[in-house]
């Protein structure tokens, strides 16, 4: 029995598979990878907690941040979804730094029934400590 051995040339072109080949063969893993679907979470499985950061901006500059704030607590044996919020806001107005922080707390069934809702609304200069400017909303 005779075996052969062929050298690959060394510009790097494989007699196995053509540039042409190799284009098409890459291209459809590539497509193939890209429709796979991820699998969907089980909808018997408890919802997880999260907590989302976000900077806000003007222009590049930074004049504030954002949080979100997702929980699952239980009341009464029932599955509820608490959003809690804060954005926080210092801009320039008129040279002076004028500061804003809205504050939200929802708490909802997790089929999106609203039963309880407060938000707070505080600007000017005591605006991360509250009273002078404050405005308050419960429901």
């Amino acid at each position: 029995m005779r075996s052969t051995l062929r050298a690959v040339p060394a510009n790097g072109d494989c007699p196995f598979f053509p540039p042409v080949r190799r284009l098409v063969v890459v291209a459809g893993l590539l497509l193939a990878a890209g429709c796979a679907r991820p699998a969907l979470p089980d909808p018997g499985a408890p919802l997880a907690d999260r907590e989302v950061w976000e900077v806000f901006s003007i222009d590049g500059v930074r004049v504030g941040y954002g949080k979100t704030a997702i929980s699952h607590p239980k009341r009464d044996g029932r599955a509820l979804m608490r959003i809690e919020g804060l954005n926080h806001l210092v801009v320039k107005r008129f040279g002076q730094p004028a500061e804003q922080d809205i504050r939200f707390t929802s708490l909802e069934t997790n089929e999106g029934e609203l039963i309880e809702f407060d938000s707070e609304l505080a600007m000017g200069q005591h605006a991360a400590g509250a009273p002078p400017g404050a405005w308050t909303a419960t429901g």
